[in-house]
């Protein structure tokens, strides 16, 4: 039976402009080969939490275009002469100013350290948003959230697209995986994906037309709300 038990996630709770995010280190600790998930707004403490753990960064990886998660990635692309991975579909799409990317497809895999990591193309929040499975965690981004779903309002967004990625997910992942999303609105990432299973409506909505009316229902000013 395969064995995560060196695999380890370092959490960064970051803030910016009106965001609040997450960016993730996740590695070996054996070889201490990492990856960095949607680097964002605070420079400082992610540097810190890659020298305190003497982890050894391979890519960037960014679910998705928006500002918000990818602010960082030239900065480390830059200065340790890295690459960052980016969905073809959202790179096609959008054209972010990204340094070094390496653009992937669905389900390519990538090395590091003794793991792999899996791209899952994702779309529906955006063109080409994508969740990345590491080992048994999986990052998220703004695909969805424990409490809910990506918006679907933005240009290239699609709660058409949105569904057929949760129905996609259900049949794709296991209850014991953690997630860890890109934002959170009370519950700490790493929870169980078992939970989002039974408590996000999202997951819940088993007919197209549901769903794209409930995510697209009048009333949701707010840009942070994703529920």
């Amino acid at each position: 039976m395969e064995t995560y038990s060196n695999l380890h996630v370092l959490t960064i709770s970051t803030a910016g402009e009106s965001f609040k995010n997450f960016s993730y280190i996740v590695y070996d600790q054996i070889s201490k080969e990492g990856l960095l998930v949607d680097p964002s707004w605070e420079k400082e403490k992610i540097c810190a939490a890659l020298g305190a753990h003497d982890v050894k960064l391979r890519h960037v990886l960014l679910t998705h275009s928006h500002n918000d998660h990818i602010n960082l990635s030239n900065f480390f692309t830059g200065s340790l002469g890295i690459t960052a991975l980016i969905s073809m579909d959202e790179y096609a799409f959008y054209r972010p100013e990204i340094h070094h990317p390496q653009l992937f497809y669905a389900n390519q895999t990538i090395l590091f350290g003794s793991f792999t990591c899996k791209c899952l193309l994702t779309p529906g929040h955006t063109k080409g948003s994508a969740c990345f499975w590491i080992g048994n965690t999986l990052f998220s981004g703004d695909t969805f959230f424990f409490e809910g779903c990506g918006s679907c309002d933005g240009r290239g967004s699609s709660p058409e697209e949105m569904f057929e990625t949760i129905q996609y997910l259900k049949n794709m992942l296991y209850p014991g995986m953690q997630v860890f999303p890109g934002h959170s609105f009370g519950r700490m990432p790493g929870q169980k994906f078992a939970d989002i299973l039974r408590n996000n409506i999202y997951f819940n909505i088993n007919s197209v037309e549901k769903f794209v009316q409930f995510r697209m229902r009048p009333g949701q000013d707010n840009l942070m709300n994703f529920h």
